[in-house]
């Protein structure tokens, strides 16, 4: 609307004023703000600032060897087992039609700290599957999942999509933050065959066959660093 708009000199003139870029600057204006005031609270003496990732903590990860991991629920015709067909080496074969798959237990974690675990899979085949309009999408025929140990608690999952299918290697990645009470946490390798159900999969029993393999597995942890240091020195060392 109209306004007198005051001139360097002090004087005044009339004018329109453009309400709507206004709000759009005062928004960036918000929005700059916003991110110094996170840029200082990082340069505080004292702050904990994010440097890089510790060593995997998982053993075996590579499947070079059998150990270090436990079969889950898999009872016939489903199998898992070592097979030569890895990125570079070995990898873990898991052929099921429910939910299927092997585990590593127990590992030991450090609670409020953070996490990234990161997984190659290579989704091999899915038998049984509709095709077309007949099947829905979005389904994941198998997936990586984080649990409480030895409670078994949901903490999160990688899921594998129907769209890998058969498109050799892939790598997944979840971060995430340990709760307060967990010290140890269980990670799992599965395929969800049964879990499709009948709208995706053919037959009575709502059932697909999933062979999937697993490699390279690595679970780090986020290593931090306090911050020591006083005026510019802080501003010359932010991360």
């Amino acid at each position: 609307g109209d306004v007198a708009i005051i001139q360097p000199d002090g004087t005044s003139a009339a004018g329109k004023v453009d309400v709507g870029a206004l709000l759009g600057e005062l928004r960036a204006l918000t929005s700059t703000v916003s991110s110094l005031q996170s840029q200082i609270d990082v340069m505080k003496e004292g702050a904990q600032v994010a440097e890089g990732w510790g060593p995997n903590v998982i053993k075996n990860g590579d499947f070079s060897s059998n150990s270090s991991w436990v079969t889950y629920d898999i009872t016939s015709p489903s199998t898992a087992k070592l097979t030569a067909n890895g990125v570079t080496g070995n990898a873990y074969e898991v052929t099921a039609t429910d939910t299927r798959g092997v585990e590593q237990q127990d590992i030991s974690v450090v609670p409020g700290a953070t996490y990234k675990l990161s997984v190659s899979f290579s989704l091999v085949s899915i038998t049984g599957e509709k095709t077309g309009a007949a099947r829905s999408a979005g389904k994941h025929p198998a997936y990586v999942r984080i649990f409480q140990w030895s409670s078994r608690k949901y903490m999160g999952e990688i899921g594998v999509g129907d769209s890998h299918k058969g498109k050799g290697w892939t790598r997944g990645e979840y971060t995430f933050t340990i709760p307060s009470d967990t010290a140890a946490i269980g990670i799992g390798l599965y395929s969800r065959g049964s879990g499709l159900g009948k709208d995706h999969c053919n037959g009575t029993d709502g059932k697909c066959t999933i062979k999937i393999l697993w490699d390279e597995v690595s679970l780090v942890q986020q290593t931090t660093s306090t911050r020591t240091c006083s005026g510019a020195t802080c501003l010359a060392n932010a991360a």
